[in-house]
C-alpha cells in the first residue's frame, strides 16, 4: 500500500465519521462544524481523485460559505424570541 492510497483511506474515514457525528449530533453548533469538515475532507478527496477545480469550490463553499450561513441563520432564529419579547413588553 503506498502512502496515497493510505491518505485516500484516513480521508473517507473521516468523511464517514464527519456524517455520523452529524447524524447523531444534538447540538446545532457541532453539526455545522462537522459539516465544514465534511466538506473540506470531500475537497481533499476531489483533489486526490484529480479534480482540483471541484475541489476548490467545494472547500470554498464548505468551507467558508455554508458555516457562515447557517451559523448567521442560527443567531437570527435565537435572537428572534428576545426581540417579540421586548416588542411585547413595549406594547404593555
Amino acid at each position: 500500500m503506498n502512502s496515497v492510497a493510505v491518505f485516500n483511506a484516513l480521508i473517507i474515514i473521516g468523511i464517514v465519521t464527519a456524517g455520523i457525528i452529524i447524524a447523531l449530533a444534538d447540538d446545532l453548533i457541532t453539526c455545522i462544524i462537522s459539516a465544514s469538515v465534511l466538506g473540506i475532507l470531500m475537497a481533499l478527496e476531489f483533489f486526490l481523485l484529480g479534480a482540483p477545480e471541484v475541489a476548490f469550490v467545494e472547500a470554498a463553499v464548505s468551507a467558508v460559505l455554508i458555516p457562515t450561513l447557517l451559523l448567521t441563520v442560527l443567531k437570527r432564529v435565537k435572537d428572534k424570541p428576545r426581540q417579540e419579547q421586548d416588542e411585547q413588553k413595549e406594547v404593555k
